[in-house]
Formats: structure tokens, C-alpha cells, sequence
């Protein structure tokens, strides 16, 4: 069974994203997972955390009109920041995202 968080971007979830997206590596040849933008789902609350290994970013913004049943969390590629603005529908699941348009499929 696949747990789901879905949600619209509030302003203040889209300026954390950009900032932590701003902190995690644009290339990270042996380390992938540094590309990516953590984003953990409780209750009413998306917390989203980046590093570079030198600097640690970490927000937490609540949220009014979130779904999540059961608390989760989602690696994000920094690259998403392209397709996050106010209002853009967010859904995040154990195995993949969409924001907006972009849909990605992770592994079976």
C-alpha cells in the first residue's frame, strides 16, 4: 500500500524549498542523494532540510489544508524548484512526487 501527502504550496513552504534547494549540490558524483531536498510530512506540519556536508538547512512550515494520513518522508530533487510557485499542488508519496506538472516514478 502506497501512503500519500498531498497539498498546495503555501508561500512560505515555496521560499523554504528554494532555500534549501539552493543549499544542496548541484552535481554530487559519488553522493546523489546531496542533489535532493528532504521533505517530511506530520500532522500539519512539511519539513523540508538540505546539506551540502558544510551547511545544514532546516524549516518547518505548518500547513492548513494538508492531507497526510501517516507521517512520511520524500527525497526531492533540487531541480523541482523549477515547477514550485504559491498555490502549486504538491503530492508526495513513499516511492515518487508530482509538483505541478513534473511527475517523477521511483523504484518498483
Amino acid at each position: 500500500m502506497t501512503t500519500t501527502a498531498e497539498f498546495a504550496a503555501s508561500k512560505e513552504f515555496v521560499e523554504a524549498f528554494k532555500q534549501a534547494a539552493s543549499i544542496a549540490l548541484k552535481k554530487a558524483r559519488h553522493r546523489p542523494i546531496l542533489e535532493c531536498v528532504k521533505v517530511s510530512v506530520i500532522d500539519r506540519a512539511v519539513t523540508v532540510e538540505a546539506t551540502d556536508l558544510q551547511t545544514y538547512y532546516r524549516r518547518t512550515v505548518e500547513l492548513d489544508d494538508i492531507h497526510a494520513p501517516v507521517p512520511l518522508t520524500s527525497a526531492i530533487h533540487r531541480i523541482a524548484v523549477k515547477a514550485i510557485k504559491p498555490g502549486t499542488r504538491v503530492e508526495i508519496t513513499d516511492r515518487d512526487y508530482t509538483i505541478g506538472a513534473v511527475k517523477t516514478r521511483g523504484p518498483e
